[in-house]
């Protein structure tokens, strides 16, 4: 097993996405809530048919982005990180 690295050669990416969220349950709820705000955006964009729609869209692109860096940080930090700090 290749050791731990410390939090403070942790990427930019992990300490960005950790910002409020410590511990492996925080991550994965904002996994969740990202996805599910995303998800609540699209069905709204669908049925929008103004110039609102493409707010809808973007943020709803943003929303899974986000969910993926989230659940990136999850994978990185389960690899070569700890959740103790």
């Amino acid at each position: 097993m290749e050791p731990r690295v410390p939090p403070e050669r942790y990427p930019w990416w992990v300490k960005f996405s950790r910002l409020g969220a410590r511990s492996r349950t925080s991550q994965m709820f904002w996994v969740a809530a990202s996805v599910g705000a995303a998800v609540l955006c699209f069905a709204l964009a669908v049925d929008e048919t103004g110039p609102f729609r493409a707010v809808l869209a973007i943020a709803g692109t943003w929303g899974f982005i986000s969910g993926g860096l989230y659940f990136g940080t999850i994978r990185w930090m389960d690899q070569h990180g700890s959740w103790e700090s």
